[in-house]
């Protein structure tokens, strides 16, 4: 299985958790705010390598040897 590679290990996102998506869209529909743009935002930034760090350390190990391999192919690791 081809996965897509990362653009750089070094860009970082804001994560946003599912619930508080909801309670923003469930506000704006509760006000009668219509045709608007609102940022959802966690104002914190994690990169690709940080969530790959985290996953690693706290995976299953029966999964460990798999993902390594996937986050050496997308640059994540320079050694495994």
């Amino acid at each position: 299985m081809a996965y897509p590679p990362f653009v750089s290990p070094d860009i970082s996102r804001d994560f946003v958790y599912i619930d508080e998506v909801v309670k923003a869209n469930t506000k704006c529909i509760n006000k009668n705010i219509n045709n608007q743009i609102y940022n959802i935002s966690s104002c914190t930034t994690i990169s690709n390598k940080e969530i790959m760090d985290l996953i690693i350390k706290n995976i299953n190990p029966k999964y460990k040897d798999n993902l390594l391999k996937i986050a050496q192919t997308a640059g994540l690791l320079k050694n495994i």
